[in-house]
């Protein structure tokens, strides 16, 4: 089954950036946040920043709606998570948290559901411990800004491949993005952001 429904949990500067990307590349995206006025705050930056590609000629008028209309929010991580195929974290780097919400996603989402993480710092083979299905948890470290940047890398949470590696929501060529695959290493995410290609705009 092909991803379409993705939700991203953590609506700050990388969050909103990896939403935005997600939109324009034409998945249905729920932005998740505790606080109703970061929810506020990304929408309005991501459409700030649409309206600025329309004006320069980047991006067309009509592409920008449909992008926004694709985006929802909700402050309910039940509701956030509920019916998507991937879930991206992209929250504080704080282990207890990531492994808090990572428990979390593995009882609130459907079995096939792949759960991936923005860490620069931390083994996703570590976090995927929290939940059941380490074959379906991965690193996918977006750089930042995330809506420009064409580098994402994909880091395995464990041997056991996922199913849905190279479908177009897991695999960031479904985002215009280029991946970057390697082991379970935070020293491998460290390299790896001296490599950054040029931006989509």
């Amino acid at each position: 089954m092909a991803v379409e429904k993705i939700a991203v949990v953590g609506a700050g500067v990388m969050g909103r950036g990896i939403a935005h990307a997600g939109a324009l590349g034409g998945f249905e995206v729920r932005l998740h946040d505790l606080e109703e006025g970061v929810l506020e705050k990304a929408t309005s930056a991501i459409e700030k920043e649409m309206k600025k590609a329309v004006e320069k000629g980047k991006l067309e008028e009509g592409k920008m709606r449909e992008a926004l209309e694709r985006i929802s929010t909700t402050s309910d991580l039940g509701e956030a998570v509920s019916g998507a195929d991937l879930v991206v974290e992209a929250v504080l780097e704080k282990m207890n948290l990531k492994l808090d919400l990572f428990r979390q996603f593995d009882e609130l989402c459907g079995p096939e559901t792949v759960l991936a993480t923005n860490t620069s710092t931390m083994s996703p083979t570590q976090i995927a411990v929290a939940t059941g299905r380490p074959g379906k948890c991965m690193a996918m470290h977006f750089f930042n800004p995330a809506h420009r940047m064409k580098l994402v890398e994909l880091v395995r949470a464990s041997r056991r491949p996922t199913r849905r590696w190279g479908s177009p929501g897991v695999s960031p060529r479904g985002w215009a993005r280029r991946p970057s695959r390697s082991t379970s290493s935070p020293a491998s995410l460290r390299a790896a952001s001296t490599a950054w290609w040029a931006t989509r705009r």
